[in-house]
């Protein structure tokens, strides 16, 4: 599979390979336009899909997690679009537990982030020595640390409200 770059480049520099030009499938709208021609299997529940074909070549490394979990969010946001059609309700409600899901482990991941690096900065004053040239650098670094946090967290809670 050949990939390119659609950021602004320099005119005078070639690709570094040849781009593939593909022929759209004849089920495609007319040329130009956006609409695509989709199969009664693509509208159905991923649960009711069939299943594809078993790749032949394994992969040679599993997704990323964020990216398994963008796949996993995306399929579930189209069975709770698809699904709309026949039963509203559900499908809201399933959208409502869907962004709950989202906030509480978002809210998560905040937590131990912002505890993680608090817990690090007072690491760095904490710790005994006999030298005060390098108590007094500890603590001032220390200082200065904190000084930032407070300011990125500030900063965010600025933005969000």
């Amino acid at each position: 599979m050949t990939s390119v770059n659609l950021t602004e480049s320099d005119e005078t520099t070639e690709p570094a390979e040849p781009v593939e030009r593909v022929k759209p499938p004849e089920s495609a709208g007319p040329p130009g336009s956006s609409i695509r021609m989709v199969s009664i299997d693509e509208l159905k529940p991923a649960a009711a899909r069939p299943k594809a074909e078993p790749e032949t070549e394994p992969r040679s490394a599993p997704l990323p997690a964020p990216a398994a979990r963008n796949d996993a969010d995306a399929e579930r946001w189209h069975d709770i679009l698809v699904g709309f059609i026949d039963d509203p309700r559900g499908s809201v409600a399933e959208a409502a537990e869907l962004v709950e899901a989202d906030v509480s482990a978002l809210i998560a991941l905040l937590s131990r982030r912002l505890s993680r690096r608090r817990e690090a900065i007072a690491q760095t004053w904490q710790v005994e020595s006999s030298d005060p040239g390098a108590v007094t650098e500890n603590l001032r670094l220390a200082l200065r640390d904190y000084r930032e946090f407070s300011k990125q967290i500030a900063a965010s809670r600025r933005a969000l409200s």
